[in-house]
């Protein structure tokens, strides 16, 4: 019968290693985003419901290497570092409940709210921000057919913290050039 496996993952939450997962969640991103300007609005939130499995393994493996080489006195000079360090998002500091309700508003049209704080993020600061991100507080829009993910990101005290609006393919490119540095 030959080498079927691949037909019969389970439940798909499974990945054989951090670039499976990465270019996973590029898929579901390219998926999700023709579903919805398709108006196939129950695909697209299958494909969103996969894609955040996606992201949090992407984040757990990262920071787990992050944290096991932290130690190294010749981390910061390391490519992994270097990567780490690419900027992979943007961030509005400050985020309040007006802010939370202004990207929540509309499915499909959130963006950062206006702002002077806004700054770019490292690839560390998003994975960050992305694991602990608000569960009801996360929306998106498609800009030139690209998937940016924008979500409230909160404190470890649980508070409101910031508005994190990540291009989820520039964000999987450069967690690949991270996962390419281990």
């Amino acid at each position: 019968m030959g080498h079927t496996e691949f037909l019969v993952v389970g439940n798909g939450r499974g990945f054989s290693n951090i670039e499976d997962a990465i270019e996973k969640l590029e898929n579901l991103s390219l998926i999700f985003t023709r579903r919805w300007q398709s108006n196939q609005l129950q695909q697209a939130g299958k494909a969103s419901e996969e894609a955040m499995i996606c992201f949090d393994h992407v984040i757990g493996e990262l920071m787990r290497i992050r944290d096991s080489r932290k130690q190294d006195p010749k981390y910061a000079s390391s490519n992994f570092a270097t990567s780490m360090a690419a900027v992979s998002g943007r961030s509005k500091p400050n985020a309040s409940q007006s802010d939370v309700d202004i990207i929540t508003a509309v499915p499909g049209n959130a963006g950062l709210p206006a702002s002077p704080l806004i700054t770019d993020i490292s690839l560390e600061k998003a994975l960050n921000k992305v694991k602990h991100r608000h569960p009801a507080a996360m929306n998106f829009r498609i800009d030139a057919d690209r998937h940016v993910f924008v979500f409230c990101a909160l404190s470890t005290s649980g508070s409101l913290e910031s508005i994190v609006e990540l291009d989820v393919l520039y964000f999987c490119e450069k967690c690949r050039d991270a996962a390419k540095a281990i």
